[in-house]
């Protein structure tokens, strides 16, 4: 493997590749992410004390989920296009969406993105849940209303105030 000095510098540390992509730590502290060959797929990560880098993988695709020193998560696919930004507090891969939460448990707000990166639920539910194998996604407002969205993001239909939602699915 070569490193493109001209695009890193020295480099100070460079972590052990994970899933093909290496966290480096250049030499004014800032981070970049490089794929096994050597290439900068993602830059300017800033100047933070500590990374963690995880591989996920979604229908045969990888992505990377990674952590700041701030503890603020996000994804990019291998390629180094941002899935989901760097804002939330936790992440969760369900089927088809990646859900995605702010603030401090049990005062999470629930986000929705389409592996594609595509912002499906703007961040302010107090609960987002996947249904039926990754099609809809059901979703609790600050007044305790449920809704229904397909997978796009359009509303289904809403229904009254509930403490909480389930389904159950049956084969027929």
């Amino acid at each position: 493997m070569h490193l493109n000095t001209e695009q890193l510098g020295s480099p100070l540390k460079v972590e052990g590749f994970i899933g093909g992509n290496s966290l480096v730590r250049k030499n004014d502290r800032s981070y970049c992410v490089i794929n096994s060959q050597g290439e900068v797929i993602l830059d300017n990560l800033g100047s933070y004390q500590a990374y963690q880098i995880e591989p996920i993988y979604y229908e045969g695709k990888e992505y990377l989920r990674l952590e700041d020193a701030n503890y603020k998560k996000g994804i990019i696919s291998n390629s180094g296009e941002v899935i989901v930004p760097f804002e939330y507090s936790e992440i969760e891969e369900k089927d088809n969406f990646v859900i995605a939460k702010k603030g401090n448990n049990p005062d999470y707000t629930y986000g929705v993105y389409s592996w594609e990166g595509e912002e499906i639920l703007e961040c302010k539910y107090l609960e987002a849940k996947s249904l039926n194998y990754g099609t809809q996604i059901l979703a609790k407002d600050d007044e305790s209303k449920w809704y229904l969205f397909d997978a796009s993001g359009k509303e289904i239909c809403s229904y009254g105030e509930y403490y909480s939602m389930g389904y159950s699915q049956t084969d027929s």
